[in-house]
């Protein structure tokens, strides 16, 4: 006679890996929020490195502008030419 082999009538998903799906799963859901805020946070750093880069740029083309218009010669010019002013000597000329 054959030997006949007994099925265990097991459930197809054991305890075990019920409670591993479960404790993975919970993982992921703890876990998201946390990925997402990192996420944001370095979205944050990069616009302000970008801004950081747009005032550095801004600042420095003031500091230009105001380098030349500290310049006594420039001064005089747009005295000069924007104001119509002259020195004490000089007549004033209107076309």
């Amino acid at each position: 006679m054959r030997s006949r082999r007994r099925k265990s009538r097991r459930p197809k998903y054991s305890a075990y890996k019920v409670s591993i799906a479960i404790v993975i799963l919970l993982f992921i859901l703890i876990l998201a929020p946390r990925v997402y805020q990192v996420y944001e946070l370095h979205e944050q750093i990069t616009q302000a490195e970008l801004r950081k880069e747009q005032l550095v740029k801004e600042k420095q083309e003031l500091d230009m502008k105001k380098k030349e218009l500290n310049d006594s010669r420039v001064i005089e010019d747009k005295a000069r030419h924007e104001l119509g002013l002259v020195k004490p000597s000089e007549v004033p000329y209107v076309p």
